[in-house]
């Protein structure tokens, strides 16, 4: 893949990510404790679309199976996920298959005598097509990719990623930086919560930024605002994103949780 194509299905994913909310659900680092509550199942709510997410869990409260289902058209798809595990109980890699789709996906974690994702390989079909390696120097970690792309993520005290910021190495005058902000203390309820290596966000951010030149030079701005509801154990069981511009309601996802 050229630079110029990284860059285009880098932000071509920002874009529908930023708008849709991430699809894949959260998974708690093999090892650690089970969550309270783990998502069963999502539904996310737009003025155009409604998507609904059912999961299937492992004993490791891990998503196995997600299930698509779009009433509008009344049809169902559905991914499978297939964890191993190193001899230290730690997620050793993936195999990722989806209906429709004839493309394995598999996904190689290798960790630090401190138990830290140092280096994630990436396959298709079998086929090696990425790598990237992990440094961790205090609340910053970098992630390089292939020497082609450089993340650098930034924490707070509580461990929360606040910013992720791109570098391309090929072409150094596109930009992107993406912010999560105004943390609260209770614990997160997020497909797929701000990640830096295998450190994930611990709590609910209510503002995002997200800036960037896409490939034909154009600036992108956006700022949005997040509204939760939560359960009496004090995880979110609906949140709602907006746009700060104008105030407009653009997601809303309903939780179901279940104590796995």
């Amino acid at each position: 893949m050229n630079y110029r194509s990284l860059i285009v299905t880098v932000f071509g994913l920002v874009l529908f990510f930023s708008c849709k909310k991430n699809e894949s659900t959260e998974n708690p680092p093999a090892g650690t404790d089970l969550p309270d509550y783990v998502i069963k199942s999502a539904i996310h709510t737009s003025t155009a679309n409604t998507y609904k997410y059912v999961y299937g869990l492992n004993a490791k409260a891990q998503s196995t199976e997600r299930q698509t289902f779009l009433p509008a058209t009344a049809v169902t798809s559905s991914s499978t996920l297939t964890y191993s595990y190193n001899v230290d109980d730690k997620l050793a890699g993936t195999i990722s298959t989806s209906t429709g789709n004839p493309n394995i996906i598999g996904e190689e974690y290798i960790y630090d005598s401190q138990g830290r994702l140092v280096t994630r390989k990436t396959s298709l079909n079998a086929n090696p097509s990425g790598t990237s390696t992990y440094t961790y120097n205090g609340a910053t970690v970098i992630e390089d990719y292939a020497g082609l792309v450089t993340f650098t993520f930034t924490l707070d005290n509580s461990g929360n990623v606040i910013k992720k910021i791109a570098e391309f190495a090929n072409d150094p005058s596109q930009n992107y930086v993406e912010e999560w902000l105004e943390y609260d203390d209770k614990p997160i309820t997020n497909e797929a919560p701000p990640s830096a290596g295998n450190l994930q966000s611990k709590n609910n951010f209510h503002k995002s930024k997200l800036t960037f030149t896409d490939w034909n030079y154009q600036a992108y701005n956006r700022v949005y605002d997040y509204q939760y509801t939560f359960n009496a154990d004090g995880y979110v069981t609906e949140s709602k994103q907006y746009d700060s511009g104008t105030g407009g309601l653009l997601w809303t996802i309903t939780y179901e949780l279940i104590k796995p």
